[in-house]
Parts: C-alpha cells; sequence; structure tokens
C-alpha cells in the first residue's frame, strides 16, 4: 500500500475556483480614497472575489489601469461576497449600502 500510494497520489489538488457570475457596478465619490490613483495601486482591481473588467466614464469605457476620476463607476465581476466587500469598501467613498443584487442581474443596484 504504501509503494503503491506515491503512484495514485500523482496529481496536485485544484484551488476552488469562485463563482463570479454577479456584477456590480459602483460609482466613485468627490469622497473616495481612489480618486487621482489607478485601480491597482489603490488594491481594487482584483482579489479572490472580484476582478474589474471595465471602467466607465462618461458613459465610454476607458482602460481598467487609467487614473480614476469622481463620477467614474467601477464594473465588476464578483461573487455574492465580493458584492458586499466591494459596497462596504472605503475606496468607493459610499456610505454603507444594503445590496440588492441578483446573480445574473446587468449591474448591482443599492439603495440605503
Amino acid at each position: 500500500m504504501i509503494v503503491s500510494s506515491r503512484y495514485l497520489l500523482k496529481g496536485k489538488p485544484k484551488p476552488p475556483t469562485k463563482d463570479l457570475r454577479w456584477r456590480a457596478e459602483i460609482p466613485l465619490s468627490s469622497r473616495s480614497v481612489s480618486v487621482g490613483r489607478t485601480a491597482a495601486d489603490v488594491g481594487i482591481a482584483r482579489t479572490g472575489e472580484y476582478e474589474l473588467i471595465d471602467v466607465r466614464r462618461w458613459g465610454k469605457s476607458v482602460v481598467t489601469d487609467s487614473v480614476l476620476e469622481e463620477g467614474d463607476v467601477l464594473v465588476y465581476r464578483t461573487s455574492e461576497t465580493g458584492v458586499r466587500m466591494l459596497w462596504e469598501s472605503p475606496h468607493f467613498g459610499q456610505a454603507r449600502r444594503r445590496s440588492r443584487a441578483r446573480p445574473g442581474s446587468p449591474w448591482a443596484c443599492c439603495s440605503a
């Protein structure tokens, strides 16, 4: 048994993949600490729970590594936990809100 176990256990375990089928659109307010910096500089570009996929400025898409401005909308692919993490993050300058997002919805729209 001990001799054969080395040959039976060749593979490496795969890390579990997160379910990133939610979408969150987070606007940057004037109180945001991210204004004037890139998302990567602030640490909000990618984690295990979310991934920045677009930055919308004046209704048009800009590159995700551009310097962020007040009023930009950051669009994320995220898990359910990631939605909560994003909305509660002080990096966006938003007051704490209760999420009403649903999986597969075109955006995560939240209201107080």
